[in-house]
């Protein structure tokens, strides 16, 4: 407000000293200082917010730098295994992913146990760990018995409206948000082909357009609740389960482009999301599993945009990759070098793999700026999602000055709305989908 009222005085002034032909000259030396200071101003935000991540990065030690990479499994489900999940690792893990048995009974349980989990690192003055959950709908929804319903995508696409679809994901996004949920595995972007329809069935919208659509409704819907969508699995799949077997896709260009690539391109062009990158082999590109080659994930710029958002990686410890001569320690590198920011593996214990990485880090510069600026980008997505907090003070007529921070710990009051706000999105998503599924 200081630099607004100094303005103002100024002006005053000038009007106040000078004729009118002064005056109608000098109105445009004035909108000039006040677009140039109005430009200095909001380039002196940036770069206080860039300055005051990079002064929180500099205070991590080198551990909790690479914790920040990996997403990990999960191993309990109620408040009382908060105190053995925090010891487990030596390491402060960037995320968790959830299974089925990660699911405590009802709504308010889950929220109790992942509120007190997040607690627990912040009383500890460490950054608390992001939630995932694979929430796609149909078969694979680990939430089934306390969200409300979530059909497969394939069902949407013929029972909701593209409104009702975007309606349908932001509440079931509420749900999770309120859980204490931030990043959804979801949508699969693929399009339904000959070569992968055994392997996704109704877990695709479909067609190029019903896909398109779709996909943008529901990450419409999860990013305007507050949770990050991730769309899956890039570059495409085959009817090779990559849990079992390694998936290759024998393509040329042209249908990798039309038939994989282009719902990827053109949902990231109009939405920020991140991307899942499966470990599909494309000999037209490359030899390399999807994840560990750089170029395939490079196909995920288009022309001269570069897409910024998170890179994850599909589980490295899949049979895809193990009984293919790439063994954890190999991929774990692999990933990084080729431009992946997270490293998923389904083991609630990951010291040993966080110890290969921190190796490399501290022998090779190449590496150690990669996982840098991967360790940022997830740091910067954090403040985005309050798991981590930045205050910028005035402290000039035209200067900034901002500070990263750990959050304040959740409290009880908090928890309770969490619950009340739950219970109204549960409601409403119940409604909504009892009006449209049964509709004739």
């Amino acid at each position: 407000m200081k630099r607004y009222f100094v303005l103002l005085l100024i002006i005053t002034l000038i009007f106040s000293s000078c004729s009118n032909k002064e005056i109608e000259i000098s109105r445009y030396d004035i909108l000039d200082l006040y677009r140039t200071n109005h430009q200095s101003i909001q380039d002196d935000i940036i770069i206080s917010k860039s300055e005051s991540l990079n002064a929180f990065y500099e205070n991590l030690t080198e551990e909790e730098r690479i914790g920040q990479l990996f997403l990990i499994s999960l191993d309990g489900n109620s408040s009382d295994d908060v105190e053995r999940i925090f010891s487990a690792n030596r390491y402060i893990p960037g995320g968790y992913l959830l299974f089925a048995f990660n699911i405590p009974q009802t709504a308010d349980e889950t929220i109790d146990f992942l509120s007190s989990l997040e607690n627990k690192y912040i009383e500890n003055g460490l950054i608390p760990p992001y939630i995932s959950i694979d929430h796609e709908g149909g078969v694979v929804n680990r939430l089934r018995n306390i969200c409300s319903k979530l059909p497969a995508q394939l069902s949407v696409t013929q029972k909701f409206s593209e409104n009702e679809a975007k309606k349908l994901y932001e509440l079931q996004g509420k749900q999770l948000k309120n859980l204490g949920i931030q990043v959804n595995l979801a949508p699969v972007v693929e399009v339904l082909t000959e070569e992968n329809i055994l392997f996704l069935d109704d877990r695709s919208f479909g067609n190029l357009d019903s896909v398109l659509t779709y996909s943008l409704a529901q990450i419409a819907g999860m990013k305007k609740s507050g949770v990050l969508p991730v769309l899956k699995h890039f570059p495409g799949n085959t009817n090779n389960d990559p849990h079992t077997g390694l998936p290759i896709l024998e393509c040329n260009t042209d249908t990798l482009n039309e038939d994989y690539i282009a719902p990827f391109e053109q949902i990231t062009k109009k939405m920020m999301t991140g991307v899942l990158v499966a470990h599909t082999v494309i000999p037209a590109v490359d030899n390399k599993p999807a994840c560990l080659s750089e170029k395939v994930i490079q196909l995920l710029n288009s022309g001269s945009e570069s897409f910024n958002g998170l890179i994850f990686s599909d589980d490295l410890l899949m049979k895809a990759l193990i009984k293919n001569g790439y063994p954890v320690e190999k991929s774990l590198i692999g990933a990084i070098n080729a431009g992946v920011n997270i490293l998923m593996i389904s083991s609630s214990s990951y010291d040993e793999y966080a110890d290969i990485v921190l190796d490399e880090y501290k022998k090779n510069e190449i590496f150690k700026k990669k996982v840098d600026e991967s360790v940022k980008k997830i740091l910067e997505w954090k403040i985005s999602c309050n798991l981590l907090e930045r205050t910028a003070n005035q402290t000039g007529y035209f200067e900034y000055e901002a500070e990263v921070r750990l959050p304040t710990v959740i409290s009880d009051i908090e928890i309770s709305e969490r619950k009340e706000a739950f219970k109204t999105a549960y409601s409403e998503a119940t409604e909504l989908y009892n009006e449209v599924w049964w509709r004739k």
